[in-house]
C-alpha cells in the first residue's frame, strides 16, 4: 500500500489533481479497495466519475491532510466516501471476514465481499478445500500438512475411490473401476487386454491404459462407423520409400556398358 500511495503522491505533485487521479483509476493501477466498483471498463469509468465528483475533497487532502492522513486510498474510499472496507472485512459495517483478519478463510478461499461494502462474508473455498473456514480437505483430497493456522490438501491418486489416507495408489481406501486392490502396492491397473476384448474380425488390437483400454485398428486399417476397414490411402511405413520415390528410382536408366578398347584385349 505504501508504494502505491507514493506513486499517487508523485502524480499529484507533477500534474493537476484531477488529471493525475484519472491515472489512479486505470485498471493496471487500481488499488484493491476500489476493485469492488465493478470490472473492466466499468470499474475505470466509475472510478473516474468519483474523482470528478469529489475533486474538491481530493484537493483538500492534497493541500491540507497528507500529513494527518498519509494513506490516501483509505482516507478517500474507506473513511470519507465509505464505499470500501479494509482488507479482511466486508459489508455495510465492514464486519470481519471469517477466520484470522490477516488470513481470512484460512488462506484457502476468498471472503465474499472482502474490501467492499457488499457481500455475504462467506468463504468461497479453493479447489480441494471445504468448510466454513476452508480448513478441511474435500472428498478425494488428503491432509499433507496441517497446524493451527495452516492446512495443505492434496489430491488423491487417480485410482482411488472414496478418498485416501495419503498420496499414491497405496493410500487409497478403495479402487475405482479399472483398478484392483493389492495389499502391498495398493490400487493396481487391471490389464483388460489380457482378456482379448477387441474382436473386430481380427482387424483390431487392444491398447491398455491406466484404468481403461481402447480397441484400435491394426496397421493398414482405419475406423469407419465403428468398424475397421482397409485404408486404401495408408501412408508408407517409416523408412519405406514413397511411390513417388520409387518412380524416380525406376526412371533412372541403367549405365551403358564401358566399351572395350584394343589395349584392354588380352592376347
Amino acid at each position: 500500500m505504501e508504494g502505491r500511495n507514493a506513486a499517487i503522491m508523485r502524480r499529484l505533485e507533477d500534474y493537476p489533481i484531477a488529471w493525475s487521479m484519472e491515472h489512479v483509476c486505470r485498471n493496471r493501477d487500481l488499488p484493491a479497495e476500489l476493485e469492488g466498483l465493478g470490472t473492466g471498463k466499468d470499474t475505470e469509468h466509475r472510478c473516474q466519475s468519483l474523482v470528478e465528483e469529489h475533486e474538491e475533497m481530493i484537493e483538500s487532502w492534497y493541500f491540507h491532510k497528507q500529513t494527518s492522513n498519509p494513506d490516501f486510498v483509505a482516507w478517500l474510499c474507506i473513511d470519507s466516501l465509505t464505499m470500501c472496507c479494509p482488507n479482511g472485512t466486508f459489508g455495510a459495517k465492514c464486519d470481519p471476514c471469517p477466520g484470522d483478519s490477516n488470513q481470512p478463510c484460512f488462506g484457502r478461499g476468498k471472503c465474499q465481499g472482502e474490501g467492499t461494502r457488499t457481500g455475504s462474508g462467506k468463504c468461497k473455498c479453493d479447489t480441494g478445500y471445504v468448510g466454513n473456514l476452508c480448513r478441511k480437505c474435500d472428498t478425494n483430497y488428503y491432509v499433507a500438512e496441517q497446524n493451527d493456522t495452516f492446512v495443505d490438501c492434496r489430491k488423491c491418486d487417480d485410482s482411488c475411490k472414496g478418498g485416501c489416507k495419503f498420496g499414491g495408489a497405496i493410500g487409497c481406501h478403495d479402487c475405482r473401476p479399472g483398478w484392483k486392490l493389492d495389499s502391498v502396492k495398493g490400487c493396481e491397473d487391471v490389464n483388460e487386454c489380457e482378456e482379448d476384448p477387441c474382436r473386430e474380425e481380427g482387424h483390431e488390437k487392444c491398447v491398455n491404459s491406466p484404468g481403461s483400454f481402447e480397441c484400435v485398428c491394426i496397421e493398414g486399417y482405419k475406423k469407419e462407423d465403428s468398424k475397421c476397414v482397409i485404408d486404401v490411402i495408408e501412408k508408407p511405413k517409416e523408412n519405406e520409400p514413397s511411390t513417388e520415390e520409387n518412380n524416380e528410382t525406376a526412371a533412372v536408366p541403367d549405365p551403358e556398358p564401358e566399351p572395350i578398347t584394343d589395349d584392354k584385349v588380352e592376347l
